[in-house]
């Protein structure tokens, strides 16, 4: 009996080792995938921002319609 007692603690003890590996495992997966996640969101939100900003593409319109309405003589 006490064989079987010590048989069991050891594998008890080895499972317990092997689950907490698998664990570690996992939650470094898990934060990988996160943080690769989160660096496709801060581009994406990156893209969109740039692409939202328009001032410059405005002033240089409005600089070009400017030389137009003197060009022409008139006030557009």
């Amino acid at each position: 009996m006490f064989m079987d007692t010590l048989t069991k603690k050891y594998f008890d003890e080895k499972m317990d080792e092997v689950k907490n590996e698998i664990k570690d495992e996992i939650k470094n997966e898990i934060k990988d995938e996160i943080n690769g996640l989160a660096t496709m969101v801060a581009k994406g939100f990156d893209d969109i921002a740039k692409r939202l900003d328009v001032r410059e593409r405005v002033e240089k319109l409005e600089n070009k319609m400017t030389k137009v309405e003197s060009a022409l003589n008139v006030h557009l």
